[in-house]
């Protein structure tokens, strides 16, 4: 039976290779743009993976000051902990930007370095916040 906290991470999974199916079903591609499409899907997945798969670590230095609502934790001190893993990971999804000006040669490079870093920083102050 599929435990409740790989869900997320399975839902996850299902969009991105929905999403994928439309372009990996175009013919006519060039092998570069094949490359770009597949590498891509591979990058996404990983990027997936690192983001929602559940975590069964629990270290004894980790501990943050946590409250609680209805039994929900919450952290009103986010960013107290900042560490050089934490700008890692939101540069993590720097190739997001390179493979969004695959896509879109006509995006300035400002959209690019947005559409790469933005996706990184939400989804590290999201998880920095609610753990």
């Amino acid at each position: 039976m599929l435990q409740t906290r790989w869900l997320t991470f399975g839902v996850a999974w299902l969009i991105l290779l929905a999403g994928y199916y439309r372009l990996l079903a175009v013919p006519n591609r060039t092998p570069a743009q094949r490359v770009t499409v597949f590498t891509s899907l591979g990058y996404l997945m990983v990027v997936a993976w690192l983001v929602f798969a559940p975590v069964g670590l629990i270290l004894p230095d980790s501990y943050k000051a946590l409250s609680y609502f209805y039994m929900v934790p919450y952290n009103l001190h986010p960013f107290v902990h900042v560490d050089p893993e934490f700008l890692a990971n939101i540069l993590l999804t720097g190739p997001l930007g390179v493979y969004c000006y695959l896509w879109r040669p006509h995006w300035s490079w400002w959209q690019v370095a947005l559409a790469g870093l933005v996706p990184g920083l939400v989804i590290e102050s999201a998880q920095f916040a609610s753990d």
